[in-house]
């Protein structure tokens, strides 16, 4: 366990407010890397006043005027995904489907326990209506309404297929009937057919449903053991149902009978499983056109796998990818089947949604690859089995985290967005001349060609007043706008940037720089990330290229994010910009240009630069600053380094809302068992008053280079002052308070 840094522990107080910029403070520990533009405005009670009234000077008299740095148009492509319906989002949706030989409508999952149908052509609808609630059955935790597969015979027997998550860990899979003709499912009707009692707090639930051309129901299933490798052996045991896909006959038997062409049908192992050797299937489909089964196991650390499953045996846990992953001689001779295609290596993203082999008419060069997507980046690629090319939809990984794809009765295919709530469908793009980002920094027209290292002058340099934890880098951040264009600021204080918009971070180690990252929003308002690698002659900054890479410098080991994985952390959920927003920018910051200090949030409103809720909010504290409450802190802290992921929407699992504004009683932390396991300490929870040895998120934030550590990338070294900043906030909790 790591050393904690010990400080006095300071009384709980969850308000302060600030004026337009006071007393400068120097950050320090982990944090005093940063550049030091920018001073703190200091923390007062809440009765003290605050507003821009009796601001000296904004830092500028004018907005300068910026026609050079300025994001493209986005990067063209073959094929681009679009919202299926203009003015219709969904609470986290699971699954979209369309009932067979019914072209008019469209049905949507959603996993609290509903499902939706929605007039298919009706792109500027807002209406939907119910087509089956089970809301009073399913439990959400890490589970919920999974899965629906209509049956081939619907038109005659109007039956469909659903697994769910119960109070109970039961992963469930029931038969449903409509008694209306089809317009929807009677919630009465059900009939249990399958049930599977899951130990671990419904992870790795695999649970697609789906037919296939044999008119056999196939169902996933997870290994039921994150993190617990010893439980996960039981995926590469056939007498068990777990790490499996299993393949059953509901059209005979009672509730079912097993296929005799099942590999276990006679014995050996269960003789449900038709493949096993799964981590976490979590979602496959059918080749409409061979009957192949695809599917995409969701990997550990490494690789994530696409696979063309028959019956055997499919690797995990001994192998992940092609590759060892337990260690153990014994095991990793085992023969198995590998898989057909894999990505990541460290360069990718981290959680593969499978989708469909395309066979529509609209795409004819997409036709015969095989279609997914990543819930981690967002972003939705195609696999060509004939070269072993995976390929990345351009411009695909700003839409929010893919949980899943559909595909209608006509081939086309839907892409299911679980952070946006939006169903997108795959169509043509602009085609070819694609262009790129410059090759070089000193092309992008955001700094001087003949001295890259300098910004132009309509380019705006600012400071945030809590920094993410970048391994102790030191970073420096500018802003560019179009011309007469403004940030849109929303009631909580996120900042949206307009079409065009273009942010900049530069890192430095020891005072060197190594990388410049854009992240920008082209004019069509679809976001993308961009970054450049410094040589050591600091002369020139280079394009990294669009799967990443990775760099050594003196005691940091540095990964320069692939195009997909900006979108882990510049979320959807999140607004995609983070950092702008009102408590980091309503600080004093230096202005170049004019030699001033001050505030940044007044500056950019007074030049004309801001719009919507402009009002001043107290500035987020320096972790270390010891005057003010730990709980406010921990808050802000929370906030600036885990709400891109843990908050409604986000991709994180778990219950957990690390938004500053969400109070600890309601953050679902406090006292609540983790769902991605207890790193083997006893009764651990994710916030344990008085115990952060039993808390898992402290326990996951001293952790590095496992699936466990917290942040799962862009990170090797631990934040010890971040890491004993909460453990003080812990050990000054008696108690949960009450929501």
């Amino acid at each position: 366990m790591s050393q904690r840094v010990r400080r006095p522990v300071i009384p709980l107080l969850l308000l302060f407010a600030t004026g337009c910029g006071g007393t400068a403070s120097d950050e320090s520990g982990a944090h005093s890397d940063e550049a030091s533009s920018a001073t703190r405005g200091k923390a007062l009670t809440s009765t003290e006043s605050g507003g821009c009234g009796a601001c000296p000077l904004p830092g500028l008299d004018t907005r300068p005027s910026n026609t050079t740095c300025l994001a493209p148009a986005p990067l063209a492509a073959n094929f681009v995904t679009q919202n299926k319906w203009e003015n219709l989002t969904f609470a986290n949706p699971m699954q979209v489907l369309q009932p067979p030989g019914d072209n008019s409508r469209l049905i949507v999952v959603q996993r609290a326990g509903t499902a939706r149908s929605v007039p298919i052509d009706a792109r500027s609808s807002s209406e939907t209506t119910a087509f089956l609630t089970l809301s009073n059955v399913v439990t959400r935790s890490n589970g919920g309404f999974l899965s629906m597969a209509f049956h081939p015979n619907w038109d005659s027997n109007r039956y469909a297929y659903v697994v769910y998550t119960t109070s109970d860990r039961m992963k469930r899979l029931s038969r449903f009937q409509s008694t209306d003709g089809g317009a929807t499912l009677d919630a009465s009707t059900e009939r249990v057919v399958l049930q599977i009692q899951h130990a671990v707090e419904f992870n790795h639930n695999g649970g697609q449903v789906a037919f296939g051309l044999d008119g056999y129901l196939y169902l996933s299933s997870g290994d039921d053991a994150y993190l617990d490798y010893t439980r996960a052996r039981q995926a590469a045991q056939p007498d068990n149902l777990f790490g499996k896909i299993l393949r059953i006959d509901v059209n005979s038997g009672s509730p079912y009978s097993i296929p005799p062409s099942n590999p276990f049908a006679s014995g050996g192992g269960s003789p449900e499983v038709y493949a096993y050797g799964f981590r976490n299937p979590w979602r496959f489909s059918f080749d409409r056109v061979t009957g192949e089964l695809w599917e995409g196991d969701v990997g550990e650390n490494t690789w994530e796998e696409i696979n063309v499953v028959r019956p055997g045996f499919y690797g995990w846990p001994y192998y992940e990818g092609s590759s060892c992953f337990t260690g153990d001689a014994t095991d990793c001779s085992t023969p198995y089947t590998p898989p057909t295609g894999k990505y990541g290596g460290g360069t990718s993203s981290r959680s593969i949604s499978g989708g469909f082999v395309y066979r529509g008419a609209a795409l004819p060069s997409l036709y015969g690859k095989y279609v997914f997507g990543d819930y981690v980046s967002g972003q939705v690629s195609y696999f060509d089995r004939e070269t072993g090319v995976k390929t990345d939809i351009a411009n695909t990984a700003s839409g929010g985290a893919v949980v899943g794809f559909g595909e209608g009765n006509d081939g086309e295919l839907y892409v299911v967005r679980y952070s946006t709530g939006r169903i997108e469908q795959i169509v043509a793009g602009s085609g070819g001349g694609a262009t790129d980002f410059p090759p070089e920094l000193s092309a992008t027209g955001c700094f001087d060609s003949t001295t890259p290292t300098q910004v132009v002058s309509g380019v705006i340099p600012y400071a945030v007043a809590q920094p993410f934890w970048s391994d102790g880098a030191q970073k420096e951040r500018f802003l560019a706008l179009p011309e007469g264009s403004q940030i849109s600021i929303d009631a909580s204080g996120d900042w949206v940037l307009p079409p065009g918009a273009v942010t900049i971070k530069n890192f430095r180690w020891n005072g060197q720089l190594f990388e410049t990252r854009f992240f920008v929003r082209h004019t069509d308002g679809t976001y993308s990330g961009y970054t450049y690698q410094w040589n050591d002659a600091q002369t020139q900054a280079t394009l990294v290229p669009p799967g990443g890479a990775t760099r050594s410098l003196a005691g940091l080991t540095w990964s320069y994010p692939s195009r997909a994985q900006c979108f882990a952390c510049h979320s959807a959920a999140a607004q995609y910009s983070l950092g702008l927003e009102t408590r980091q920018l309503d600080i004093d910051g230096f202005y170049p240009s004019t030699g001033r200090t001050a505030n940044q949030h007044h500056t950019l409103d007074s030049i004309g630069m801001l719009s919507g809720n402009t009002a001043a909010l107290a500035p987020f504290p320096d972790i270390a600053d010891d005057t003010v409450p730990l709980e406010t802190r921990g808050l802000a802290y929370l906030h600036v380094n885990c709400s891109s992921c843990h908050r409604p929407g986000g991709i994180g699992g778990g219950p957990m809302d690390a938004r500053f504004d969400t109070p600890l009683a309601n953050k679902g932390v406090c006292d609540v068992n983790p769902t991605l396991g207890d790193l083997g300490v006893p009764n651990a929870k994710l916030f344990s008053p008085g115990n952060p040895e039993a808390s898992a998120i402290f326990l996951r934030m001293n952790q590095r280079g496992n699936s466990v550590a917290m942040p799962p990338l862009a990170s090797t070294i631990v934040d010890a002052q971040g890491a004993a900043l909460l453990a003080d906030w812990l050990d000054s909790l008696a108690s949960c308070p009450e929501p």
